[in-house]
């Protein structure tokens, strides 16, 4: 019977379901849902609908019920979770990074602290040759000119981020970290795109946003000072380092079960991106809708063994196996959806499905019907290699087999049964 079923989900033809799957929520992870989206789509003929409208709507959609999940980089409480009937579970890893438009200097070359960050974005910093940036950045000529101020003007998982590590950073910082923070200077844009958007066309403009959207726009990045006390430039090296320093903190504080996710704000490490976070997918715990919440986990559980390729190509981080593996044995332990925990069959000459992954073995260069807020860029698409790939980490495609022993997990999701 399992044989069964994972011929059917190869071959596009999940038992009991019809119709195409519907997302909505943070612009952080936009970018690789779109090509997970059209590659699952290519192999499957399933279609995923996401709309990146951000944290906050993403959040309320699935609590209300309007999309089969939701994803948010502000990840929910347990308390929560349980109050709204949720199960929320990691996708990928990125980092936030600070943009900034200032003619001659390049991206890296800048460097800032977090209290000087902080004291940007609470107007008390307002030039950028003010004494607190000149004398972290010695070498550069910085200009007598006004630091145009961009934040996100939706809910925000990334405004919740940047607000986190802004008040970790920071003695003075007195605004709320929330998804909606009362920014006290500054000009709104919505979305990652859009605070991107604004930036690139802003003389001495600064922003955040995720580091897809910044190597996606050509912008000039700022190195950022981290807790080592070394500035450190935005990149996949960061975040694996970032994710390191938080499973080791997390172990030595005897609770890696419930905050490695927090963590990963301003981790220990030399070589540590101070911003780095996971994004989360959001469904329901139970629904009437079975058989879609079921499509839900088939398509994830594709994209987290499958999709690591696509996540280095677009400048995320996969998540380690060791995670991997936890989430499917949460989503057996939940559900028991007969297929999730299957790896991906790969296509031989006796495979049932060979014809069809070999006509269709390129992703669609149409994007599925994503409906989204602001249409991805092809630089977004162009399938480009970032420098410092991470090849053996983890290890990419089918080939990927579950830890031997289930209780090797060092840090067990947080989810409402926990």
């Amino acid at each position: 019977m399992r044989r069964i079923l994972a011929v059917l989900l190869c071959c596009g033809m999940a038992p009991g379901f019809a119709g195409a799957l519907h997302g909505a929520g943070a612009t952080f992870p936009y970018p690789l849902y779109a090509r997970w989206a059209a590659q699952y789509r290519a192999q499957t003929g399933i279609d995923v609908d996401y709309d990146p409208v951000g944290s906050g709507a993403g959040i309320e959609r699935v609590e209300r019920g309007l999309v089969d999940f939701g994803a948010s980089d502000m990840p929910l409480s347990p308390q929560d979770l349980q109050r709204n009937a949720l199960q929320q579970f990691p996708a990928v890893i990125g980092g936030i990074v600070p943009i900034f438009n200032i003619a001659g200097i390049g991206s890296g070359e800048l460097r800032l602290s977090g209290a000087v960050l902080a004291d940007i974005y609470r107007g008390r910093i307002r030039k950028w040759n003010a004494p607190a940036i000149t004398e972290l950045n010695p070498r550069l000529h910085l200009p007598n000119s006004a630091i145009t101020v961009v934040h996100r003007a939706d809910a925000s998982g990334s405004s919740f981020l940047w607000g986190r590590f802004l008040a970790s950073a920071s003695a003075d910082w007195t605004v709320a970290v929330t998804a909606t923070p009362d920014w006290p200077v500054g000009v709104a844009a919505t979305g990652n795109e859009g605070v991107a958007s604004s930036v690139q066309r802003t003389r001495m403009a600064i922003g955040y946003v995720e580091y897809a959207y910044a190597r996606e726009h050509r912008l000039s990045m700022a190195a950022v000072q981290n807790l080592a006390g070394r500035f450190v430039r935005p990149g996949l090296d960061g975040f694996r380092a970032a994710l390191e320093a938080s499973q080791a903190a997390s172990h030595e504080a005897g609770n890696a079960g419930e905050d490695w996710n927090t963590r990963l704000s301003n981790p220990p490490g030399e070589n540590s991106w101070p911003i780095t976070a996971a994004s989360f997918v959001l469904l329901p715990a139970a629904s009437a809708a079975g058989e879609r919440r079921r499509e839900v986990y088939r398509f994830f559980a594709w994209a987290l063994r499958n999709g690591q390729p696509a996540a280095l190509k677009l400048d995320y981080l996969p998540l380690p196996d060791v995670i991997v593996d936890d989430i499917m044995r949460r989503w057996a332990d939940a559900d028991r959806p007969p297929d999730a925990v299957a790896p991906a069959a790969t296509p031989s000459a006796a495979s049932p499905c060979t014809s069809r992954f070999s006509a269709r073995a390129a992703p669609s260069a149409a994007q599925p019907r994503l409906r989204p807020d602001t249409a991805v860029r092809p630089g977004l698409q162009s399938g480009r290699e970032p420098p410092g790939l991470l090849p053996h980490w983890p290890r990419a495609g089918p080939t990927i087999e579950p830890s031997r022993d289930p209780r090797a997990a060092p840090f067990p999701l947080p989810s409402a049964a926990s």
